[in-house]
């Protein structure tokens, strides 16, 4: 029994290993996986098909869309994960003959694997590969499947070396580059790495002048890889890394086991393996994107979609939780997602100042903008639907058509109207595999505009549209178009008249927050003032007492004894200490008003 325990160590060990590994990943990943299928689209269309065949390595790119859509359900997109990395292991394990404890070697594959999957971030909204997360795995998957095919035929070396040569040839157009790694793993000889060699170089091009003019020459050699292209700047660190990795677990594959099995001591050739798949794992770490405002971010726009309000201010405030992550200040898109979910749940003007404010700035090696992380959403939320449409489309344009794109262009379309647009958008959803039950929900609105308006979502956003059309841009500086649209507006509906007093106090004008605050006081028919924008009124009527008369305004003792104490504390500090030392003394007790913020938030950045 013992004998057969020690021989199933090794199988044992790797399966328990890959299985930690995906669920480390299922229970770290979440807000992950949910955003990666938003960011995706897979349609059973024969146009959707042909699109992605125009493309060198399109049927590995229509698969791993595919297989994208099973993140809907984590459990079963890091199931496919696994099972592709299970499959590399095997066929890695055959092609290199691996054997005792050299079958850790075959782990090194997946190891790399999930760092090309686990490190790209902000990437995710920016890279125009469909099944970003999968196409590495589902690539090495197939190569090494390939090429143990191709190992595994009769005959001498001069078969093997055109059997490698034609495995480039003919697998080149449906999975593109990553063809060239099953010819390189086929090969057992020089002979037949000199063919394969020759039909790296060659193939592409005559596919070139055959099938794929539209794709540029020079991209042809790494085609259905990921590009870490941002402008005119590629990205290679860390980005390239786990390739790298990937293309040197196959050489030490191929190597270590030549030094083990020489060697008599069988706790080196026990411990060399081991302690390769340590460093692959320790190098995973380092990949690995662990950033809070993004997990965040995700986790919030989720719960935006999902109307879960309070989920949003929940995740805004709570601490990090997730390994490896750290406390940062917050993002604007965040900022601005805190204050969408305050005005749907009516405590705006006495929660808006209560929350931390920040500009952090998203941990990417290129300039995020909120145009593609958050900012359609929120143009959709406060009744800009042009804009959301705008950018939806000029995003599908340049990055490929997804699932977010076509569910907040059919919302869009309800909200204006657009009832033949809504329902083109609606039925493509309904083609997908999991999001025909969304598409569902909002089909009945379609044509009626009565239903639309007692929706509690669609009717409170068309109640926010401009009551007039004109033509303006926002020059991608969502939150600043925003401030600028709404500070400088007036309207009849409650809703939009406290948009509107929201975007004057965080422009801290006091010429805009006056004719907004009466209309809004006007509108409340009786309710109370809330205490933020008491708090306004009363530091702006202290600040101008000429302009207007604030003797005979109702506010609560605790607005005005809040002010006294706060200028009772500045003179205690003294003229000396600087404002950022200020902003940090008055945080505890002061940190929650709107004198703070007026006196004490600087150099917040809008975007």
């Amino acid at each position: 029994m013992n004998e057969k325990i020690k021989k199933c160590a090794p199988q044992l060990t790797a399966g328990l290993f890959l299985t930690g590994l995906s669920g480390l990943i299922l229970l770290c990943e979440g807000p992950l996986m949910w955003l990666a299928q938003e960011q995706s689209l897979w349609l059973p269309t024969e146009p959707f098909r042909e699109s992605m065949m125009r493309l060198p390595g399109g049927l590995l790119l229509w698969a791993s869309a595919f297989l994208t859509q099973l993140f809907y359900h984590p459990w079963m997109g890091v199931g496919a994960l696994l099972a592709l990395w299970a499959s590399t292991a095997a066929c890695t394990q055959r092609l290199f003959g691996l054997n005792g404890w050299n079958r850790l070697l075959s782990l090194l594959p997946a190891v790399a694997l999930a760092g090309a999957a686990m490190q790209n971030g902000y990437w995710i909204y920016y890279m125009k590969m469909p099944g970003l997360l999968f196409v590495p795995s589902l690539g090495t998957a197939i190569a090494t499947a390939l090429a143990l095919s191709v190992k595994s035929l009769p005959g001498n070396r001069w078969l093997h070396a055109a059997a490698a040569a034609l495995t480039t040839l003919i697998a080149y157009p449906f999975m593109g580059a990553w063809s060239f790694l099953a010819a390189a793993l086929a090969c057992s000889s020089l002979t037949e790495l000199a063919f394969a060699a020759a039909a790296v170089a060659i193939g592409p091009l005559l596919y070139y002048r055959t099938l794929f003019g539209e794709t540029m020459l020079q991209y042809m050699w790494s085609a259905a890889l990921p590009s870490y292209r941002y402008g005119q700047e590629t990205y290679f660190w860390p980005y390239h890394i786990p390739y790298y990795g990937l293309a040197l677990s196959f050489v030490l594959a191929l190597i270590l086991p030549l030094l083990t099995d020489k060697t008599k001591d069988r706790r080196i050739a026990t411990l060399l393996p081991a302690l390769l798949l340590a460093g692959y794992a320790a190098g995973l770490y380092g990949v690995w994107y662990r950033d809070t405002n993004f997990e965040k971010e995700i986790r919030m726009q989720r719960a935006v979609e999902e109307r879960d309000w309070e989920s949003v201010l929940r995740t805004y405030k709570e601490k990090p939780q997730a390994w490896g992550h750290k406390e940062m200040p917050v993002t604007r898109i965040m900022v601005m997602m805190k204050n969408v979910a305050l005005l749907r749940l009516g405590r705006a003007g006495d929660e808006m100042f209560t929350y931390p404010d920040g500009a952090e700035l998203q941990h990417a090696p290129f300039p995020v903008k909120m145009t593609q992380v958050g900012g359609k959403m929120i143009y959709y939320e406060v009744g800009k639907e042009n804009f959301c449409t705008r950018w939806n489309m000029e995003d599908a344009v340049e990055f490929g058509w997804r699932v977010s794109h076509l569910k907040y262009m059919a919302k869009a379309a309800l909200v204006s109207r657009d009832w033949d647009v809504a329902r083109k958008y609606l039925r493509l959803l309904k083609k997908t595999m999991w999001q025909g039950e969304w598409a569902d929900k909002y089909m009945p609105y379609v044509g009626d505009a009565k239903k639309c308006w007692d929706d509690g979502e669609l009717g409170f956003i068309m109640r926010l549209l401009p009551g007039s059309d004109r033509l303006d841009g926002d020059k991608t500086l969502v939150e600043m178009y925003l401030l600028q649209t709404f500070s400088h507006g007036m309207g009849a509906d409650k809703n939009y008249a406290e948009l509107t007093l929201m975007c004057a106090l965080i422009m801290q004008d006091i010429d805009l927050f006056w004719p907004r605050f009466f209309r809004y006081a006007q509108l409340l028919e009786g309710e109370r003032m809330p205490t933020h924008y008491q708090e306004a009124a009363y530091l702006y009527g202290q600040l101008e007492p000429g302009k207007v008369d604030i003797s005979g305004m109702p506010f609560d003792e605790s607005v005005k004894r809040s002010y006294y104490d706060f200028c009772r504390f500045n003179q205690q500090l003294g003229p000396d200490m600087s404002e950022a030392e200020k902003a940090v003394r008055f945080r505890p007790a002061f940190g929650n008003t709107f004198y703070y913020f007026y006196f004490l938030v600087r150099n917040v950045k809008t975007n």
